[in-house]
């Protein structure tokens, strides 16, 4: 890959959403890079400045202090390059790396997955830095990246733990339940096409999807209705790929080693297996459940990927699917080289946890 270097600064005063720049702004959360493609980039952060304050009686003042949104589109970008870019108004830190796709659907490339790091911060701490010195070229988050999406308090601990990750590595987040289906998460982020309950993009020879896994209504109807619309943008979205080898990733499996979790997995299977089949996806990955499980049915290998710092939940298993179950937590690298891909889950110790290989799917599921 070259190398080159872009500085955002003088975009920020008309790329940015929430407001003019003060100089009393400072950077809470990000910068994200987000929405990689051959040519262009989206940088998001957010900021808080003061807006007024509060006088005690007698006492000192209190700072007003409001939360800010911005959006960065970094556009005219070149396929198979590492870029390096800045936000200087911000000093020195405000700044990271990252690389564009490569120009060929040949060319190999790495990514990782990991999910459910909404506590034990110091497990997220280690399992954030290992993956950082692993070097991905891109990260899929399957969701439950906090406790409670509505907690203020939980994104700043979030964001404080990943924050060279996000920096210098694109980052494609799902919600899980734990996001609460939380305005906030999609202003956070930016998603391709702007819909963060659904989204896909290509990366060299290889297409990715990602749908809302979460019960999002009040009425079982609504609920019901939600997830046919998940599936049905799903099913057009695979109609339209041309790339050979297809990944799709979400919150909640539809296979798992959690007994109490089976009779909802087998009811998202029902309505989504199918598409998935169709699509002739390759890989599916997961969160929810809090360990590493390796699941193969209908020719799909279906990986949980929830040891991202959630507390681990013991296993019970399933030998008409399971393949690989640990109770760990982890992450998963996957190496992509045109139609094939090598899948690795790892422990927190490097140790390998399962290893295998999958290839691009023809129509007719082979």
């Amino acid at each position: 890959m070259t190398a080159a270097a872009i500085f955002l600064a003088a975009l920020l005063a008309i790329g940015t959403r929430g407001g003019a720049q003060s100089t009393t702004d400072e950077i809470t959360k990000g910068p994200v890079i987000q929405n990689v493609q051959r040519d262009r980039a989206t940088l998001t952060f957010t900021t808080r400045k003061t807006v007024g304050r509060i006088q005690k009686e007698g006492g000192s003042e209190i700072p007003i202090k409001e939360e800010i949104h911005h959006q960065v589109e970094m556009t005219g970008l070149a396929a198979g390059t590492r870029y390096r870019y800045t936000l200087g108004a911000y000093g020195p830190d405000a700044g990271g790396m990252f690389s564009t796709p490569p120009a060929t659907e040949q060319t190999p490339f790495f990514f990782v997955v990991f999910g459910d790091t909404r506590t034990r911060h110091d497990v997220h701490k280690r399992v954030a830095d290992r993956i950082l010195e692993e070097h991905p070229e891109f990260v899929l988050h399957t969701g439950d990246l906090v406790a409670s999406g509505n907690a203020a308090g939980d994104w700043d601990r979030f964001f404080e733990i990943e924050k060279d990750l996000l920096r210098n590595t694109p980052f494609y987040p799902t919600p899980g339940n734990h996001e609460q289906n939380a305005a906030v998460f999609f202003r956070y982020f930016s998603f391709p096409g702007g819909d963060g309950h659904h989204y896909s993009f290509d990366w060299g020879g290889a297409h990715f999807a990602v749908i809302d896994t979460n019960e999002i209504g009040v009425t079982p109807q609504e609920k019901a209705a939600f997830l046919q619309a998940q599936a049905d943008w799903l099913q057009a979205d695979l109609a339209r790929n041309r790339r050979p080898l297809v990944f799709v990733w979400m919150h909640a499996p539809l296979y798992t080693g959690i007994p109490d979790r089976r009779a909802g997995a087998a009811k998202l299977a029902a309505v989504i297996e199918p598409v998935l089949v169709k699509g002739r996806v390759a890989a599916v990955f997961a969160g929810h459940d809090h360990n590493y499980q390796h699941h193969v049915h209908s020719g799909i290998d279906y990986l949980v990927a929830g040891g991202g710092g959630a507390p681990l939940y013991e296993l019970t298993p399933t030998p008409e699917t399971m393949v690989k179950g640990v109770v760990t937590d982890n992450y998963v690298r996957v190496r992509v080289n045109g139609a094939s891909a090598a899948i690795e889950a790892v422990d927190l110790e490097g140790k390998v946890l399962d290893t295998f290989e999958i290839r691009a799917r023809t129509a007719s599921g082979q």
